[in-house]
């Protein structure tokens, strides 16, 4: 309950920031073209430089209102799972980001500030200084370069022309937004334990290889405690943790199943390794020596030997 709560705070604080960066991009525009589009409007070359500072800002105001948007996709995403269960495929990103529903059913979190929103909003604010635009969404797309990163590319064709159809401008153009995934549920844990246990992404401030140092365990029982999180190229990443997909990947992120926070039920004989104990992969596993506090942990041989463990 105390992760629910710090989520719903989590994200009534994200609303209030969103919401005072509109009304200053709004104001922006406001200040800016009331005297470029009515006053230089007069020549056509003050018409055709009053767009290019458009086409300027709103290119500029697509790549935030595609962080915001993609902020709230990760949200919502993970509140889809929670509530049904399930986990989701790419396209949850794309709809979510937008028109802010998954699977065609609206989620709370992605009901505004979506794509579409800003693109009626641009529609509004052209209208009012004399201009025309047009702005069709044709790709979104998400991948990670690194494992605490998701990245969102967004492409889009614009068209923007004057009242008197006299300049037009038309291009696409791609809006691009790296967002952290620290804080982020980690849906993985929700699906497994149906529910009954909720992660959050907490990055370790140690590498696999720094957690021991002779029979100092101090931070490897720190990152067991608290689910603390690793780069590993053998683990999924968070996207496709989002997915479902627990093979191991470039971008991956591990952690180690603290079974003391789980009901008996979802208690098993197998590395705890996250995604090995969650997909029983089956592959060679010991009991470690790391205390006799810990006397249910158990590693696959891979992260023995990343750790500087030994067997019992």
């Amino acid at each position: 309950m105390r992760r629910t709560i710090l989520g719903n705070k989590k994200g009534m604080f994200f609303s209030i920031m969103v919401f005072a960066l509109i009304v200053l991009v709004l104001f922006n525009y406001k200040i800016t073209y009331r005297t470029n589009i009515l006053e230089e409007g007069k020549s056509d070359y003050g018409r055709i430089d009053s767009i290019n500072k458009f086409i300027e800002d709103i290119t500029k105001d697509f790549n935030r209102a595609l962080y915001i948007a993609g902020y709230r996709a990760i949200l919502g995403v993970n509140e889809y799972i929670t509530r049904e269960g399930n986990f989701v495929n790419n396209t949850a990103f794309t709809t979510a980001i937008i028109n802010g529903t998954i699977n065609s059913e609206t989620i709370n979190i992605t009901a505004k500030d979506h794509l579409n929103d800003w693109r009626t909003a641009i529609y509004v604010l052209s209208d009012d200084f004399r201009i025309k635009s047009n702005i069709t969404f044709l790709e979104i797309k998400e991948y990670q370069t690194d494992p605490w990163n998701i990245i969102f590319e967004a492409t889009a064709h614009f068209e923007v022309y004057d009242e008197l159809n006299t300049s037009i401008f038309k291009f696409n153009y791609t809006a691009v937004a790296s967002i952290g995934i620290l804080e982020f549920e980690d849906p993985t844990y929700n699906i497994f334990t149906n529910g009954t246990f909720i992660g959050t992404i907490k990055k370790s401030d140690y590498e696999l290889s720094q957690l021991v140092n002779g029979t100092n365990y101090t931070r490897l029982l720190n990152a067991i405690d608290n689910v603390e999180y690793f780069s590993d190229n053998e683990s999924p990443s968070y996207l496709n943790r989002i997915f479902g997909n627990m093979s191991a990947n470039e971008n991956g992120i591990l952690s180690f199943v603290n079974i003391d926070e789980f009901d008996s039920k979802f208690v098993y004989n197998r590395s705890c390794s996250d995604h090995i104990y969650w997909t029983n992969s089956q592959p060679s596993f010991e009991v470690v020596d790391v205390t006799d506090m810990l006397s249910w942990f158990r590693l696959d041989n891979n992260n023995i030997i990343k750790l500087g463990l030994t067997k019992k």
